[in-house]
């Protein structure tokens, strides 16, 4: 919806939900105006059901009782996807005032402003999403590209020597590697749940990145196995807090039919993460005996300290909330930013009402599709980070330097970038989540069904084996996004949708300890336990998501058997809005 905002001036003026506000009625909209119809027609475009009389609006129920209803408007399913959008209407001048109503799930906000003069077209008023898209997005997506730079440049390190300085054999690089995960995965609910009392989010943050970045510099110094574990831990306590928070922070900016887009360039940057760090890694490979210190150390040093610098930025340049921003937005912009968010929390903004309590915490333990959907996540990671710390390795195997073997990790990433973007572009096109979690994961399973047929014959193979590792990476990128986007739109309020995003990242990161012990040395080239593991996550990924969309399918259909007047009468506006997602009026998206 555009900024109708920047029509009015005066001051914002919310009222409660009453017997007379618009309602909400299937894919309508009912607009009550105190004006003359005629003049009401003019100001809000061609888009109202003629003629605008009450008599034509009987078959609505909601609408029978209501005398001075002006018109209903259509608004199209792929635009609002059941009601789980907002919608803005307008009433015609009196009194010199206009009313601003907006409408989500059938709960309906109204704010009153002074008219400064009749609107031309209130339907092509411009966004202003692109001034936040410019602000939040690039920033989180670079400080998301070094969380994954950081945590995977272990596996560039390991062809530069690592393990052979460190001593390290058997399965000791594979448990470094999993350590990570451990407190990564435990703190990451947590941390959401200290997010939300934060007023700026970049403090925390920022303190967060800064931690990671001193942390990874120290491990270019360690010296023994020892000392690489305590650092993988710690790297994986400070880096637990990061991508939950941004996801979060995200959907407190954009509206859920937006998100999928902004999470998937997220994604799109831990794709360019392993190209980067390939590139980064072949470079930095020249600085052997520099310092006295073997290349690998200077691949963590150089990065940790890019890292801290990074972190100090994030104080100043990450955006924290509409309220905050004076100095790039207007006041009616953030009035505007402000209302949207008021219309994503069914119009709760009362601190009782949007802190996190026990109840919220048990109620997301209760919520069987958050394990469905943190399933496919941990298919996805486990495939993701088994093979990102491997990649440099199977490449090797294909008969390449080490060198080279860096540069050929860089198109596979590249590709899962692109598709990452792809897939989620049309996945917010389109406003259905299902298909493109599905399409993904069939990559994945042609990837590595290919790889698996091939029988290790990596380097007698190179163009089929490079062109499946290509479509795996292709399928592994924008499966997060999408997954991840599902969720956040199928949970309502905020305080519940911060709790549920983190746990179901949380789920879904456990399969970054899978991925660790999937490709084991003692298996190479052929790793037929990492390629087959992932080419069985690929496979039941894609049976849960489907499972999924029919749960999802059945919830809205037994909601839609209840009618606005049922509803009404068996619930109050304040169990309605307690409900959340489990409202009658709250439709999932598939």
């Amino acid at each position: 919806m555009g900024d109708l905002l920047s029509q009015f001036h005066g001051s914002l003026n919310i009222l409660r939900r009453d017997k007379h506000s618009p309602t909400v009625i299937g894919n309508h909209i009912v607009i009550l105006a105190n004006g003359d119809p005629a003049d009401l027609d003019c100001y809000t475009g061609p888009n109202l059901y003629h003629p605008l009389t009450p008599a034509d609006h009987c078959d609505i129920p909601a609408v029978n009782r209501i005398s001075n209803v002006a018109a209903t408007i259509n608004v199209p399913t792929d635009t609002t996807a059941g009601n789980n959008e907002d919608a803005v209407v307008c009433r015609d001048c009196v009194d010199n005032r206009r009313e601003w109503v907006g409408c989500r799930s059938g709960i309906c906000l109204r704010a009153d402003f002074h008219c400064a003069g009749a609107a031309n077209d209130l339907w092509a008023i411009p966004e202003r999403s692109e001034a936040v898209d410019i602000r939040l997005v690039p920033m989180l997506c670079i400080l998301y590209l070094i969380s994954h730079l950081d945590r995977a440049n272990i596996g560039n390190a390991k062809i530069l020597g690592l393990t052979e300085e460190l001593g390290l054999s058997g399965m000791q690089y594979n448990i470094a590697l999993s350590l990570f995960f451990i407190p990564y995965v435990l703190l990451e609910v947590p941390s959401n749940i200290l997010l939300k009392h934060f007023t700026r989010p970049s403090v925390y943050l920022g303190t967060l990145i800064v931690s990671w970045g001193i942390i990874m510099t120290l491990t270019g110094v360690v010296r023994n196995f020892g000392g690489l574990l305590t650092m993988r831990i710690l790297l994986g306590i400070f880096e637990a807090g990061f991508f939950p928070g941004s996801v979060y922070l995200c959907s407190r900016w954009y509206m859920p039919r937006d998100l999928a887009t902004r999470v998937a360039a997220f994604f799109c940057a831990s794709a360019l993460s392993g190209a980067f760090s390939g590139l980064l890694a072949a470079g930095l490979s020249k600085m052997d005996g520099v310092g006295g210190y073997s290349g690998w150390r200077w691949i963590f040093i150089i990065e940790g300290l890019v890292t801290v610098v990074l972190g100090v930025l994030t104080f100043f340049l990450l955006v924290d909330s509409p309220q905050l921003s004076t100095k790039w937005l207007d006041q009616d912009e953030i009035r505007y930013l402000v209302i949207q968010e008021f219309i994503k929390e069914g119009g709760q903004f009362k601190e009782e009402n949007t802190k996190t309590s026990w109840k919220d915490v048990g109620d997301m333990m209760l919520n069987w599709r958050i394990y469905l959907l943190s399933y496919i996540m941990l298919c996805q990671s486990a495939c993701n980070y088994g093979t990102k710390f491997t990649l440099p390795t199977i490449t090797k195997a294909m008969g390449f330097t080490s060198t080279n073997a860096q540069l050929m990790t860089v198109p596979p990433y590249i590709a899962g970038a692109i598709s990452a973007v792809l897939f989620s572009k049309l996945s917010d096109r389109y406003y259905w989540r299902m298909p493109f979690v599905a399409a993904p994961l069939l990559l994945i399973i042609t990837g590595y069904a290919i790889i698996m047929g091939l029988k290790g014959r990596l380097e007698a193979n190179i163009g089929p084996g490079y062109f499946a590792i290509i479509l795996a990476c292709m399928g592994i990128y924008p499966t997060y996004p999408a997954t991840a986007s599902w969720a956040m739109n199928n949970l309502a309020p905020s305080k519940r949708r911060a709790i549920g995003s983190a746990f179901n990242i949380c789920m879904g990161n456990t399969g970054g300890i899978i991925g660790s012990y999937m490709y084991l040395d003692k298996e190479a080239p052929t790793y037929p336990t990492g390629f087959g593991l992932s080419l069985a996550f690929g496979g039941s990924a894609l049976l849960v998501a489907v499972m999924l969309e029919l749960s999802f399918m059945y919830a809205n259909k037994c909601k839609a058997r209840l009618t606005e007047m049922e509803i009404r009468e068996r619930y109050t506006d304040e169990q309605l809005l307690a409900m959340g997602d489990k409202s009658p009026f709250f439709k999932y998206t598939l």
